[in-house]
């Protein structure tokens, strides 16, 4: 509102005295106002949708396992009275219905947070699908409808799914929730650089430097660099993520193998690109920890 504000005042003014705009200032101040009506109408909106579909997921989840566990011959006779081994206590608490919920709580979960995650990553701007959901999905019920839509979908594909094929998938939800975090995390941050040149190293240039010596030196200036202590304090919270979500897989009973590839995939996500931006170097020599 701010920056319309003064864009309608400096406009007023070059008509009222005469004072030329170049059209590259036009053109900036109209692309602020813009996208500061974008960000006004969409900020602080992701509680809503996710309360809304969460309930519409729940009963459709209750409703499913009605008609499924009900037989059709005792829903159209309105005489006959259902036994009570249908009763809603025996449909819900079984096992697989105890997975099932579980597997779309993390689905719904996973689907949000993806969303925030490539939304609100300024380094992805100019990847073609930032540009899509920034352009389509600008106002609250576009997001509601998609969202919820993806939700259902997959949550109907986990009702249908057997008890074992369920499992997997909540392995893989965690395993997603573990990566979408460490991006959740790193939304706001850049590749690491020189603290002496400012020269910003590239991908391969950090892989090489996180596993060289501790002491390391710059490949353009050639002075010694440090690996900072906060950046160290920072890799802490991405060991144990993993560590104690994968933990508690153990205790459902998710068979060992499973678990440890999925611990793997996160650990090579974490080593190949997370640790680009987690990364950072000082001039002096701190303590490790």
């Amino acid at each position: 509102m701010k920056m319309e504000r003064l864009f309608k005042e400096a406009w007023k003014s070059e008509i009222d005295s005469g004072i030329y705009l170049s059209k590259d200032m036009k053109t900036e101040l109209i692309e602020k106002v813009i996208s500061q009506e974008g960000e006004r109408t969409t900020r602080g909106k992701w509680i809503y949708p996710m309360v809304l579909t969460s309930f519409v997921v729940g009963v459709a989840f209750l409703l499913l396992i009605s008609i499924q566990n009900v037989p059709f011959g005792l829903m159209v006779t309105s005489n006959q009275q259902i036994n009570n081994e249908f009763g809603l206590r025996e449909l819900i608490f079984t096992e697989k219905n105890y997975w099932m919920l579980g597997a779309i709580i993390l689905e719904i979960v996973t689907v949000l947070l993806f969303f925030r995650v490539i939304k609100n990553t300024k380094r992805w701007e100019a990847v073609l699908l930032t540009r899509i959901m920034t352009k389509y999905l600008t106002t609250l019920p576009r997001n509601l409808i998609i969202q919820g839509l993806i939700c259902i979908v997959i949550g109907m594909g986990i009702f249908y799914s057997s008890l074992t094929i369920i499992k997997y998938l909540t392995v893989f939800f965690v395993m997603m929730l573990n990566c979408l975090v460490s991006l959740w995390i790193i939304r706001g941050l850049d590749r690491a650089s020189c603290p002496h040149c400012r020269h910003q190293f590239s991908r391969k240039e950090l892989f090489k430097m996180t596993w060289a010596p501790y002491s390391l030196k710059c490949i353009q200036c050639n002075e010694n660099i440090y690996q900072s202590q906060h950046s160290k304090k920072k890799s802490i919270v991405f060991i144990w993520l993993p560590l104690v979500s994968h933990y508690g897989l153990g205790f459902l009973g998710i068979p060992f193998q499973i678990m440890i590839f999925s611990f793997i995939l996160v650990g090579l996500f974490f080593n190949f690109y997370i640790i680009n931006f987690t990364t950072s170097f000082s001039k002096k020599d701190e303590p490790l920890w």
